[in-house]
C-alpha cells in the first residue's frame, strides 16, 4: 500500500512536471511567435543624428518689430478705426474682422498674447456670421490662431483648433482641390506630432486608431478612381504617410496577452468583462503591419506609371527600409542593390550618395519626432554591418558624458540601419566622428 508521503511526493512531482511543461511551451510560443521577429529601435524618438536635428525642431528666428512706443501708437490708430467701423456698419460689419486681426498682431508683438487670441476669436466670429460656419474666408484667421497657440505652448487648445481647421476644409473627404488636400496633410502632420509629444498621456489609442482609419479611407478613395483618372502623385504621398503611421503604431502598441495552460496547450485568455474593442482592433493591426506595409507599397507600384521614375524609386526605397527595420535583411539588401543600380543608370549620383553613402538609421522618413529636450552633441565612431546592425565607439569619453555615451551606444545597437553600398556591393560602413543628440523626455 502506498503511503501518504508517497502520494504527496507524486503530486508534487506531477505539479513540477506540469509547471515545467507550461514554462517550456510558453518559451517555445514566444520564440516562434511572429512578434519575436520584432522591429528595431525607433530612430528619432530617443536619439537623433545632429544632421537631422533641424528637420525635427523649429529653429527660432529673431523677431524684428517696431519699438514698443510705435506699436502702441499703431494700436491706438486701429482702435479708432474699429470704432469708426462700428458706427458705419454696426457690430457685425465684416470689415471689423480685418482690423481686429491687425490689432491682434500688434498685441502679440507687445507680449499680450492672450488679448491677441481673444481678438482673433472675435474676428473669426464675425467672418462666420457674415460668410457661414465653414467659409473659406476663415482660413487665414484660423492659421494665425494655430500659430499663436503653438507659440504660447498651449497644445491642448491647439489640438482643439486643428480639429476645427480639419472640419473647415472638408474633413479629409474628396473632392480635393489643392487647398483641401494641403489642409488634410497638415492635419495628419499635427496628429503625428500630438502622438510624438504624448498629448493624450498614457493612452494614445483613440488618436492612433482615428488617424489610421482616416488615412485608410483617403487611400481607398484614391484607389476607386478609374485608372486613367488616378491621381498617382497623391497616391504615392498617402502611401508614404501611412508607412510613417505604421512605424508609430508598431512602436506604441504592445499587445496585452495573457497565456495560460489548457490541457497542455498555451492559449490566450481574456477575462470576462475586460474585452476592449479598440485594443483588439489595434492588436489585430499590429500583428499584420509588416505585410500591410509591403502590400500598400507593392499595390501603388503596380498603379504608378513607369515614367514616374523618381516616385517609384522613393516607394521602393521606403519598402526596402520597412523590411530592413523588421529584420528581413536579405530581401531588403537585394532591393537596395536594385535601387542603387537604377540610380546609376539614370546618372543620379547625388541621390545615390545621399541614400547609400552615410549612416541612415531607420526609419529615415521622420516617423518619430520626439518633443524631448535635446542634449549636447555626443561624438561617436559608428560602424554598420552589412546586415544593418550598428555599433558605437568612443576613443575617450569625458566623465560627464559617460552615461550619455552608454545610453547612446545601447540605442545604436538596437537600431537597424540602411547599409552602405560601394561599387554595387553592400559593405560595412565605418563612420568617424558622427555627432548624435539624445532626446530626454
Amino acid at each position: 500500500m502506498r503511503s501518504r508521503t508517497e502520494d504527496v511526493s507524486g503530486l508534487q512531482m506531477r505539479h513540477y512536471i506540469g509547471t515545467m511543461r507550461t514554462l517550456l511551451a510558453t518559451l517555445i510560443l514566444l520564440l516562434l511567435s511572429p512578434m519575436s521577429e520584432g522591429a528595431a529601435e525607433a530612430y528619432g524618438q530617443d536619439f537623433v543624428m545632429l544632421s537631422d536635428l533641424a528637420d525635427r525642431y523649429e529653429v527660432p528666428t529673431d523677431d524684428v518689430s517696431a519699438p514698443p512706443e510705435q506699436l502702441r501708437q499703431d494700436l491706438q490708430q486701429l482702435e479708432a478705426r474699429l470704432e469708426q467701423q462700428l458706427t458705419a456698419a454696426g457690430p457685425y460689419g465684416l470689415a471689423r474682422a480685418e482690423t481686429l486681426g491687425d490689432m491682434a498682431r500688434l498685441l502679440e508683438q507687445l507680449g499680450r498674447a492672450r488679448e491677441a487670441l481673444e481678438l482673433r476669436e472675435r474676428a473669426l466670429h464675425l467672418v462666420r456670421v457674415n460668410e457661414g460656419l465653414y467659409s473659406p474666408g476663415q482660413g487665414p484667421l484660423v492659421r494665425e490662431i494655430l500659430s499663436s497657440l503653438r507659440r504660447s505652448g498651449d497644445m491642448l487648445a491647439l489640438d482643439d483648433r486643428y480639429n476645427y481647421f480639419f472640419r473647415l476644409y472638408g474633413s479629409g473627404r474628396p473632392p480635393w482641390n489643392e487647398v483641401r488636400w494641403n489642409a488634410l496633410l497638415e492635419y495628419v502632420d499635427w496628429q503625428r506630432e500630438a502622438l510624438s509629444i504624448e498629448l493624450d498621456g498614457d493612452d494614445p489609442r483613440d488618436r492612433l486608431l482615428d488617424l489610421y482609419e482616416l488615412l485608410e479611407e483617403v487611400h481607398e478613395a484614391l484607389l476607386v478612381s478609374a485608372p486613367e483618372a488616378l491621381d498617382w502623385q497623391r497616391l504615392a504621398t498617402v502611401v508614404h504617410i501611412r508607412l510613417t503611421v505604421f512605424y508609430v503604431l508598431e512602436d506604441l502598441i504592445e499587445p496585452e496577452q495573457d497565456f495560460r495552460s489548457l490541457r497542455g496547450e498555451i492559449v490566450r485568455v481574456d477575462e470576462p468583462g475586460e474585452f476592449d474593442l479598440r485594443q483588439e482592433r489595434l492588436e489585430n493591426l499590429h500583428r499584420s503591419l509588416k505585410s500591410r506595409g509591403r502590400r500598400i507599397v507593392e499595390e501603388a507600384l503596380e498603379l504608378i506609371p513607369k515614367h514616374a521614375g523618381r516616385e517609384r524609386l522613393e516607394l521602393q526605397l521606403a519598402l526596402a527600409d520597412w523590411l530592413q527595420w523588421y529584420g528581413t535583411t536579405r530581401e531588403a539588401g537585394a532591393r537596395y542593390l536594385e535601387i542603387w543600380r537604377k540610380l546609376g543608370e539614370s546618372g543620379d549620383d547625388e541621390t545615390r550618395q545621399k541614400w547609400f553613402d552615410g549612416p541612415r538609421p531607420l526609419p529615415a522618413n521622420g516617423a518619430f519626432r520626439s518633443a524631448g529636450e535635446p542634449s549636447v552633441p555626443v561624438s561617436l565612431r559608428v560602424t554598420v554591418s552589412t546586415t544593418g546592425r550598428g555599433r558605437g565607439y568612443a576613443e575617450s569619453v569625458p566623465e560627464e558624458q559617460k552615461r550619455a555615451v552608454g545610453r547612446l551606444n545601447s540605442y545604436i545597437a538596437s537600431t537597424k540601419f540602411r547599409p552602405r553600398i560601394v561599387n554595387g556591393e553592400i559593405v560595412e560602413g565605418d563612420y568617424a566622428d558622427t555627432s548624435w543628440i539624445l532626446l530626454y523626455r
